[in-house]
């Protein structure tokens, strides 16, 4: 096989695997499945990862999507202050590829973790869990580039802060983004359930025990950053 041929059929088993996960977004179980033998047969021909790159791409996306919404609902709840004057686009900047590289480490993570969820042949691949978490991870893109851009037009660096935010549909938007970025979380839990089911070949009641296993993991990956930042920013108030 020609460069130039081979080339092309790198590119149209990336495509494959493109549509495969879009398929998980509403259709899970036959999403995954069909992800899954892209995946094996990649793997056959000897390249490495056998899941692909993006598994690693779209948990990145995602670990930058949970520290944002980290970031909003900490200020919201009240867990850190942060006065208007000591907002700096930096620190949400870094904390956004803070969330990208923690991401990387949660679906390495994961390919470990999730193996105790096992099915009547044992448990899955560390790279079927992987893709499992990469097509989990797919709804957090619209966190990150649809949600983040919206709140900074929308409501501007209060977002970030403990400030009143002016203006009624600045504060309403405000909610709503939370509740949104909540749901999304929410639809990456119900996909990695599903698609845990299909890797492990298990049946769905057995598959759920993924979503407390892929939430510890979670925490875990990203507790010490959260914990260095909650500390950081554990100030009375903004007075004065």
């Amino acid at each position: 096989m020609t460069q130039r041929a081979a080339a092309a059929a790198r590119a149209r088993a990336s495509a494959r695997l493109g549509r495969a996960l879009r398929t998980a977004l509403f259709a899970p179980r036959a999403g995954i499945a069909a992800a899954l033998q892209l995946a094996e047969r990649r793997a056959r021909t000897g390249r490495r990862p056998g899941e692909g790159v993006a598994p690693y791409a779209l948990a990145a996306v995602a670990g930058a999507a949970t520290l944002t919404l980290w970031l909003k609902l900490s200020v919201a709840a009240g867990a850190r202050t942060v006065c208007p004057q000591d907002y700096r686009a930096a620190y949400v900047g870094v904390s956004v590829l803070v969330g990208a590289v923690l991401g990387v480490v949660a679906v390495l993570a994961w390919g470990l973790a999730g193996r105790a969820v096992r099915g009547p042949g044992g448990a899955a691949p560390p790279s079927s869990l992987r893709l499992v978490w990469g097509a989990a991870a797919l709804p957090q893109v619209a966190g990150v580039l649809v949600l983040l851009p919206l709140d900074l037009a929308v409501v501007g660096p209060e977002t970030f802060t403990s400030a009143p935010i002016d203006g009624t549909g600045a504060a309403v938007w405000a909610a709503l983004s939370i509740a949104f970025a909540v749901a999304l979380a929410g639809w990456s839990l119900v996909i990695l359930w599903r698609g845990v089911e299909v890797a492990a070949r298990t049946t769905a009641p057995r598959a759920a025990a993924a979503i407390p296993l892929a939430l510890a993991t979670t925490a875990i990956v990203f507790g010490g950053f959260v914990a260095a930042a909650s500390v950081a920013g554990a100030q009375p108030s903004c007075a004065g």
